[in-house]
């Protein structure tokens, strides 16, 4: 599921994502952030530690990256660090996807149809 919104005006990324988290979402899981700046249009996710997640906002929000995607996983506030989504600033900066996710988990003894 993708929630997508658009901005009358150019947002900066790394005010946008610190709003975010002061919120009430997460940028870490297992003391790692996982960012994205897509260089070269191979979407090529990184990780780094959670400590540096100043240093990652202040990357992605550099504007030799404005005409790039960028994006942060977060996680929601209730969640036990592997539910949320993937948060992508498209080119220009006007637009953003929220890309949700959640981490299913296989229950004790149950079978699926599609592993049956």
């Amino acid at each position: 599921m993708s929630i997508d919104v658009s901005f009358a005006v150019p947002v900066d990324v790394s005010v946008a994502v610190r709003a975010l988290i002061a919120g009430g979402m997460r940028h870490r899981a297992r003391d790692e952030v996982v960012y994205l700046i897509d260089k070269d249009g191979l979407f090529d996710w990184k990780r780094a530690s959670a400590s540096l997640v100043c240093e990652v906002l202040s990357e992605m929000a550099d504007p030799r990256w404005r005409d790039r995607v960028v994006g942060m996983t977060l996680h929601f506030p209730d969640g036990d660090g592997d539910v949320g989504g993937d948060l992508l600033f498209h080119p220009g900066r006007t637009s953003a996807s929220f890309v949700a996710c959640v981490n299913t988990r296989r229950l004790p003894g149950s079978v699926f149809c599609d592993t049956g």
